[in-house]
């Protein structure tokens, strides 16, 4: 077993990266469901936010756990 241990900041950064991913695409699926740009980026956009922070926190008790 490795004993590399990710740091925070790779950690936010990986992260950040795949929420502004996510955000697209769930932007684009309720776009094409709803019709609504304006709606579909802020509903896209506070879901992912929610998200982001449950993310981190999440990988970060990975991180812990031998």
């Amino acid at each position: 077993m490795s004993n590399y241990v990710e740091k925070k900041y790779r950690t936010i950064t990986k992260i950040l990266i795949w929420q502004m991913i996510a955000v697209c695409i769930t932007t684009i699926i309720l776009m094409i469901a709803i019709g609504d740009i304006n709606k579909a980026l802020t509903y896209g956009v506070i879901d992912h936010s929610i998200c982001l922070v449950c993310h981190y926190f999440y990988d970060r008790m990975w991180v812990k756990l031998n």
